[in-house]
């Protein structure tokens, strides 16, 4: 029988055994120490700052376009609501940009005080009712709205003569209007009194003004118009002239303007029917229910 040997297996010298490659013991470390270049924590730090650059760039450039975006423009948009404006509207543009150029913090759209800017302009012009302010979002020139107050009356003083609004407001003297302003449709309110009259206060108030107006109202539906009013020292009453008579009618403020316009009305129908004498200087209508005839 044969018994299995086993055989030991020799080296060939012509056929050397192979080696393990090792990569590590195989790369040659650079003089001087260890490769800074491929070591991760080195490129970390590096990515970290790229990133922190970045990031600081955005922020600036975010800041920039913030306060670029919140500067506001010296030179208006003037907006004026009624087609006739008593003053020319260079006066009311030079005011506004000389306005927003008193003041730093008007250039900027976060530090615009608007009630300031609203009381200056108003300041300056007593006939401007409102003022509305358009600040844009992406543009840089705002937009200035004014409204101004309808004039209702011209005061006639032994001095001068002034524009009132409905309110009674001395709105400016005649003679600073524009020439091409029509007033001639206001009624006429003469006043001998030589009251200080102040621009942007009350002269009347507005109940006179009202029952003026309603004077003025109950006469063209009557078809007999107002010619003039003068009023009375002390304010309580108002003497009235029509067109078509000599004498005058004395209202008072106190009273109601349509009942006072009926029972003048009244009596002239009676003075016409000559049921009533003939007024040679006045009719009285103060007292309530009574006319007093001279």
């Amino acid at each position: 029988m044969l018994r299995n040997k086993k055989f030991k297996r020799r080296d060939n010298p012509q056929f050397p055994k192979n080696k393990t490659f090792s990569y590590r013991s195989a790369r040659r470390a650079p003089e001087g120490g260890s490769d800074k270049n491929n070591n991760p924590v080195n490129n970390n730090s590096k990515s970290s700052l790229i990133s922190k650059l970045l990031n600081f760039i955005i922020v600036i450039s975010l800041f920039s376009s913030l306060i670029y975006l919140s500067q506001l423009n010296t030179d208006p948009v003037i907006k004026l609501e009624q087609e006739a404006v008593p003053r020319n509207e260079a006066d009311y543009y030079r005011a506004v940009q000389e306005e927003i150029k008193s003041s730093i913090l008007y250039k900027n759209k976060l530090t615009f005080n608007s009630d300031k800017f609203d009381e200056s302009i108003r300041n300056l012009f007593p006939e401007i009712e409102k003022v509305i302010i358009e600040i844009p979002v992406f543009r840089h020139r705002p937009t200035v709205n004014l409204t101004l107050s309808q004039p209702s009356a011209r005061l006639v003083t032994t001095n001068k003569t002034y524009i009132l609004d409905r309110e009674g407001r001395a709105l400016f003297a005649e003679d600073q209007i524009n020439s091409k302003f029509d007033t001639s449709n206001l009624v006429s309110i003469n006043d001998a009194s030589d009251h200080p009259v102040t621009l942007g206060k009350p002269v009347l108030t507005e109940q006179q003004i009202n029952y003026i107006r309603e004077v003025i109202n109950q006469a063209k539906v009557n078809n007999t118009p107002a010619q003039s009013f003068n009023l009375e020292f002390g304010g309580s009453a108002v003497d009235v002239k029509f067109d078509d008579t000599s004498y005058i009618v004395r209202f008072s403020f106190y009273e109601d303007p349509k009942q006072s316009s009926g029972a003048y009305f009244a009596i002239r129908e009676e003075i016409a029917s000559g049921n009533a004498k003939d007024p040679r200087r006045y009719i009285d209508l103060r007292i309530p229910d009574r006319a007093y005839i001279k």
